[in-house]
């Protein structure tokens, strides 16, 4: 077998990493995956990205960030200050509380935080407000 590149192994990690924080095995991964449409493979494909014998494509990078709740960033670069930056994780539990709203609860979800934000750092907020007073967060 072909010795694993540096960078390869270290996005791999970080790829184990991520999706142990959320506390899913590598068959719920791959299933997840699957039912958000994308054809990734198997536990062995989770595998293969973990241990970096290969990378997933730029589409399922974005999934995986989705499933995983974290920035590309955090999976591309290592936390000892070379990434460009990326936020605090939600704990696992709130995140899937989270995802499990429809859209509706979602839409509210957004506006009630971006309320609280509101209060308790308004220059901030004003600051992250658009020209078109529309807010930045899809719900």
């Amino acid at each position: 077998m072909e010795p694993v590149n540096p960078e390869a192994a270290a996005l791999g990690r970080r790829l184990r990493e991520a999706r142990e924080r959320m506390q899913l095995s590598q068959t719920q991964a791959a299933a997840e995956l699957a039912a958000r449409g994308i054809k990734a493979g198997g536990k062995g494909t989770i595998s293969a990205w973990e241990v970096g014998r290969s990378q997933p494509s730029p589409l399922v990078m974005r999934a995986l960030c989705r499933l995983y709740n974290c920035s590309a960033d955090s999976l591309l670069w290592d936390s000892q200050g070379d990434t460009p930056g990326s936020a605090e994780q939600l704990p696992a539990a709130l995140m899937r509380r989270v995802v499990a709203l429809n859209p509706e609860q979602r839409a509210a979800l957004v506006r009630n935080i971006e309320a609280m934000l509101d209060l308790v750092a308004p220059a901030a907020a004003a600051a992250a407000t658009p020209a078109d007073g529309k807010p930045r967060f899809a719900a």
